[in-house]
């Protein structure tokens, strides 16, 4: 019964109208954009991960272009 319990409680607490009714999100993804979506979200924050990585490189290096 508790298990039971657990499942309707988890189920009820993870909809998308619950989370976007808190706050967590800003609007529910439907099911046919989901990969494109998730895909360029990936895209994107790979990309912020390689600048992130030259801007670091690029300070921590002695001879930078703009030291005088």
């Amino acid at each position: 019964i508790y298990q039971q319990i657990a499942i309707q409680f988890a189920d009820l607490h993870d909809r998308a109208g619950r989370m976007e009714a808190k706050g967590t999100i800003r609007m529910p993804l439907s099911w046919i954009n989901s990969r494109r979506f998730f895909y360029w979200r990936l895209r994107r924050r790979l990309s912020e991960e390689v600048l992130l990585k030259r801007l670091r490189s690029s300070i921590n290096s002695p001879a930078t272009p703009f030291s005088p």
